[in-house]
């Protein structure tokens, strides 16, 4: 691993070269313990902007791709033409195994992140986390830490809800088996045994009781109880042939049990983080996945 990771681009090489191909201004703000937010920011109009903070997947190992960049790029564009302005905030959070554990230092992370943006005038009803993978298991580490604080974590304290929380094929759940990764297998883009592996030397040395807060989905029934204080709205995507799919709709179950505004996007035969394999090679907006127009929808009424 530390060989793809010298090998390839690190988070914010490949931002800046996507901020010098598209001409986007190159803004990084530094925030503690050795993390930054990479900044897709707009022309503002007349008005406020609003911003989504986005955590990249990538296994905790693997750095944003250019996809990533490429996707939350069309996302911005595509509020735009419905008269959302966004910006867009994406934390480069560590890596394992620059760091390990990577828990709380990932959570620490976060949290500076969201605290960045408090301090930067945005109110909570302005701000939506999102995330893929990786990322969504760290949106889900923040949702967690609101409502049982982890110790060595600074508290999240919030006037009131953030607009919403967007988990794209969130990993919920690092070592359990579930039906469907022996049922897509063949079918997923990801290797199921290679992420029971990473899942489970992730764990290997976190104290057992912090395990929940990366496990979102084997939390106890009550876990997210007042869980409509911490975001007005949440989204799980999952794609029907992912290994994932399963752990992910019971995560999406657990959540809705405690909330009203709870909806889960399981898109038939979708694979892990189908939304954003568009972006992967060049195509066209007439080609893209249904749950692209969908997530673009739940957004705009997050920020309405």
């Amino acid at each position: 691993m530390r060989l793809v990771q010298w090998i390839t681009p690190s988070s914010v090489q490949s931002y800046r070269f996507f901020c010098y191909f598209f001409r986007f201004s190159n803004r990084i703000s530094e925030l503690e313990d050795d993390a930054r937010i990479l900044w897709l920011m707009r022309d503002h109009p007349a008005g406020r902007s609003k911003v989504i903070l986005y955590m990249h997947g990538g296994g905790f190992q693997n750095a944003l791709q250019f996809y990533h960049l490429r996707y939350l790029r069309y996302v911005q564009s595509e509020l735009a033409v419905r008269g959302v302005v966004v910006d867009v905030a994406i934390l480069d959070y560590s890596e394992f195994p620059t760091v390990s554990p990577i828990f709380p230092i990932n959570l620490r992370q976060v949290k500076s992140s969201i605290a960045h943006l408090l301090d930067a005038g945005f109110a909570p009803s302005e701000i939506c986390v999102a995330g893929d993978s990786a990322g969504g298991n760290l949106a889900m580490q923040l949702v967690s830490h609101a409502l049982h604080p982890v110790d060595a974590v600074p508290a999240l304290t919030l006037s009131s809800p953030l607009a919403g929380v967007l988990c794209i094929s969130p990993w919920c759940t690092l070592t359990e088996n579930a039906p469907s990764y022996s049922a897509n297998r063949a079918r997923d883009i990801l290797p199921s045994g290679g992420v029971l592996s990473w899942g489970v030397a992730f764990l290997s040395n976190i104290p057992e009781r912090n395990h929940v807060y990366m496990e979102a989905a084997k939390a106890p029934e009550t876990w997210f109880h007042g869980v409509e204080r911490v975001a007005s709205k949440f989204l799980f995507t999952a794609g029907d042939h992912e290994v994932m799919r399963d752990d992910i709709v019971e995560l999406s179950t657990k959540v809705k049990a405690c909330h009203t505004d709870c909806e889960l996007l399981l898109e038939l035969g979708g694979v892990h983080c189908n939304p954003q394999l568009d972006f992967m090679l060049p195509t066209t907006r007439k080609r893209l996945v249904k749950s692209n127009s969908k997530i673009i929808d739940w957004l705009s009424d997050v920020f309405a």
